[in-house]
C-alpha cells in the first residue's frame, strides 16, 4: 500500500483526473486499512470530503464500488452520515447476517454457510470459480449485533432496537433519531 506520501499523491492525482473511473479507483482506499495511525483516518476523511465536493458525479462510482467491494472499513462514518441526513424521528433499518448465539444452531449455521450452501450453489449454477464461497467470508467482516448497536449509538442515534431472525442468523437493527 506504499508510503503515506505516495498514497496521498496517487489519491490527489485520481481526484484531479475526476473521471468516473478515477473516482471509482479512488474509492478503493476505503477497502484498505493502511495503518493504525491517524494518517489512515485522515486520508479517508479527505477522500470523503472530495467525494462530497464532486457531487452527483460521484454517485455512479460509489454505486459501482459498493456493489463489488468486499468490505468498506469505515462503518462509523457511514452511520454518522445516515444520522446526519435523517429527520428527527427518522429511522435507519439495517438487516445483517449474524452468528447465532445458541451454540448448536451456530455450529449448524457454519456447516451450512461454509460447506453446504457454497457446494450446492456451485453445482446448481455450474460455477467452479469458487464465487459462492464469497458470502460466508464477507459475512465475517460485518459488525456483529452488539458492535453494530454500539456504533449506531456512538453515531448519535437516540435508540436502537434489534430483532434476531431465523434463529439469530440475521438481525434487524432499527436506529431512531431523537425527536
Amino acid at each position: 500500500f506504499g508510503q503515506a506520501v505516495d498514497r496521498q499523491y496517487a489519491m490527489k492525482e485520481l481526484y484531479r483526473i475526476g473521471t468516473p473511473e478515477a473516482l471509482e479507483a479512488l474509492l478503493e482506499r476505503y477497502g484498505v486499512n493502511a495503518s493504525v495511525t491517524i494518517v489512515d483516518q485522515d486520508e479517508k476523511r479527505e477522500l470523503y470530503d472530495w467525494l462530497v465536493s464532486a457531487g452527483e458525479k460521484s454517485i455512479s462510482p460509489i454505486e459501482a464500488y459498493v456493489s463489488r467491494a468486499d468490505g468498506v472499513y469505515w462503518p462509523l462514518k457511514a452511520l454518522r452520515e445516515f444520522r446526519r441526513v435523517l429527520r428527527p424521528g427518522g429511522r435507519l433499518v439495517v438487516l445483517e447476517f449474524d452468528e447465532p448465539r445458541n451454540g448448536l444452531i451456530r455450529a449448524m449455521n457454519r456447516l451450512y454457510t461454509h460447506r453446504i450452501m457454497p457446494f450446492t450453489a456451485s453445482l446448481i449454477a455450474r460455477d467452479g470459480s469458487g464465487a459462492y464461497r464469497y458470502l460466508p467470508r464477507s459475512v465475517e467482516t460485518f459488525l456483529d449485533r452488539d458492535r453494530l448497536r454500539a456504533a449506531m449509538l456512538e453515531s448519535g442515534f437516540a435508540s436502537v432496537e434489534q430483532v434476531p431472525l431465523t434463529f439469530g442468523t440475521c438481525v434487524v437493527s432499527c436506529a431512531t433519531v431523537a425527536r
